[in-house]
C-alpha cells in the first residue's frame, strides 16, 4: 500500500509526464471579478441544463486512460494503472504548475476571489471525440449565496486545424436571500469558444468572472516503470 501511495503522490505532484505524442498540459484559473454589477445577473426559473454525462470529473477519479475499456474511470491501484494513464487524461497538482504565480498575484491583490484552479494532462482529438473536463467549486446550487457563489460546467480542448477551447460555465450568484427553491437561481451562463496558440497565456474576460487558461505541449521523455526501479520523470513543459 505504501508503494502504491508513493506512485500516486509522484504522479499528481510532478508537472507533466508523457509517453505518447500530442499530449498537452491544460491549466485554468477561474475568478470572480471585483465589484461585479448585479445588473448582469439574471434569474433562471430553472437552472440551465448542462450536459456533463461525458465529462471527466477529477474529483472522483485521477485519470481516464488512453486505452479505454468499460469502467475506465479509475483510481490508481497499481503501477500498471499509472502507466495506462500517462497517454490519457491525468490529473495534475495545480499548486505545482506554472500558473500558480498568477493565482498568488490575484489573491494578494485582495480584489479577486479564486473560484477554481485546475490542471491536467490530456491528448488532443477532434471536437466530436474530445472529452470535456468538469470545472466546479463543489458548492451546490441551493447553497449558493452572494458571499459564496456556486460554479459548475466544463471545458473541452480539441483540435482540427487549430487548438480550440470550448468553455461552458453556469455561475450561481444569488442577489438576495435564497427562497429555498433549488430549481431557481440568480446567475449567468457563460459560453466561450476560443482558438488558442500553444503555450500562450489566454485571458477570457467577462464583467462577472475572469478565466486564465494556458495549454502547453508536453515534451516526450522516457519513463521507467519496472518494479523496483525509480521512475525517471519528464521535465515540466515549457
Amino acid at each position: 500500500m505504501k508503494k502504491i501511495s508513493a506512485w500516486l503522490l509522484a504522479f499528481t505532484l510532478l508537472p507533466s509526464i508523457c509517453i505518447a505524442e500530442d499530449l498537452y498540459r491544460v491549466e485554468i484559473i477561474i475568478f470572480a471579478q471585483p465589484e461585479a454589477s448585479a445588473d448582469l445577473v439574471r434569474h433562471f426559473e430553472a437552472a440551465p441544463d448542462l450536459d456533463l454525462t461525458r465529462a471527466v470529473d477529477f474529483r472522483q477519479y485521477f485519470c481516464l486512460p488512453a486505452q479505454r475499456e468499460p469502467g475506465f474511470m479509475r483510481h490508481f491501484r497499481s503501477e500498471e494503472d499509472v502507466a495506462d494513464c500517462l497517454g490519457g487524461y491525468l490529473r495534475l497538482n495545480e499548486l505545482r504548475q506554472p500558473m500558480v504565480a498568477e493565482r498568488i498575484r490575484l489573491e494578494k491583490s485582495g480584489q479577486y476571489r479564486i473560484l477554481h484552479h485546475a490542471a491536467w494532462q490530456q491528448p488532443v482529438s477532434t471536437p466530436d471525440e474530445a472529452y470535456p473536463v468538469r470545472l466546479t467549486n463543489g458548492r451546490a446550487l441551493a447553497q449558493a449565496s452572494p458571499d459564496a457563489p456556486a460554479m459548475d460546467g466544463s471545458v473541452r480542448l480539441s483540435k482540427e486545424q487549430f487548438l480550440q477551447l470550448d468553455l461552458e460555465l453556469l455561475y450561481h450568484y444569488p442577489t438576495s436571500a435564497p427562497d429555498g427553491d433549488p430549481a431557481a437561481s440568480d446567475g449567468l451562463l457563460l459560453q466561450i469558444n476560443r482558438k488558442l496558440r500553444p503555450s500562450d497565456l489566454n485571458y477570457l474576460d467577462h464583467p462577472m468572472i475572469g478565466v486564465l487558461a494556458q495549454v502547453t505541449p508536453v515534451e516526450e521523455d522516457p519513463v521507467a516503470f519496472e518494479t523496483g526501479r525509480k521512475a525517471r520523470v519528464a521535465s515540466s513543459a515549457r
